[in-house]
């Protein structure tokens, strides 16, 4: 079995033809608190509708930060799933062409990975054992954060050792303004919350049973600055 992965890069400011616009958003999301909270290096798995992604965030030397690697069509999405563990080592260096992936050689992969990344490497052997007899893919990542900074992104994240870049970061997600608890018995059933997007879905506001759509935001370096605003403004009604 060999599996083809074909070179992959986000453009935030165009959207790649194999992703929706929700999926085109969320990914930029997911680079924007990559770059924001020291992520570097941070990898996901992302199961898209038209492709399966496997990526990697980066900085550049221009100071920028990418999201590059490999498209895997989606009749091969269970069998990228089942190597998945010893597939992260092939981000390890940007894609430079078509990825050839033999599945036969996966031991040697996980070999080389253990010798170059022990930390990743741990956390591809903890997916392994949580996924031994999954059947069905799903959304996965490799983090050295806290996965709280990614918020509801529908992915699982697995602990990476924490690197230099990570520790200079100080993690503080935004919080709605302190106030004194009610007691459970005078809580309103018709609560207002936001709820931000996962991978593939836009920001809601969700009051009791029911939830309302936003949108998709067109400015998603402003996310936070985005929850922010909208819980104002559902203090001030």
């Amino acid at each position: 079995m060999t599996l083809t992965g074909f070179p992959f890069a986000l453009d935030p400011a165009d959207k790649h033809r194999l992703l929706t616009l929700e999926e085109h958003e969320g990914l930029c999301c997911l680079l924007d608190r990559a770059r924001h909270y020291g992520g570097a290096g941070d990898i996901a798995f992302l199961c898209m509708s038209t492709c399966s992604l496997l990526v990697r965030f980066a900085p550049e030397k221009t100071g920028t930060w990418t999201v590059c690697g490999y498209a895997f069509q989606k009749a091969q999405e269970p069998w990228v799933w089942a190597y998945l563990p010893s597939l992260p080592g092939t981000l390890l260096a940007p894609p430079s062409g078509k990825l050839l992936f033999h599945a036969e050689r996966a031991d040697t992969a996980d070999v080389w990975l253990e010798r170059h990344d022990p930390s990743l490497s741990h956390g591809a052997r903890q997916l392994a054992r949580d996924t031994a007899r999954q059947m069905h893919p799903h959304s996965v990542g490799f983090t050295h954060l806290d996965p709280a900074v990614y918020a509801d992104d529908g992915i699982h994240w697995y602990a990476l050792e924490p690197s230099k870049s990570a520790e200079e970061h100080t993690i503080l997600l935004p919080q709605p303004p302190a106030r004194e608890p009610e007691p459970a018995d005078s809580m309103p059933a018709d609560e207002i919350r936001i709820v931000p997007p996962r991978i593939t879905k836009t920001w809601r506001v969700v009051r009791g049973e029911e939830k309302y759509k936003l949108g998709a935001v067109d400015e998603t370096s402003d996310w936070y600055v985005f929850a922010d605003r909208m819980r104002s403004a559902m203090t001030d009604t």
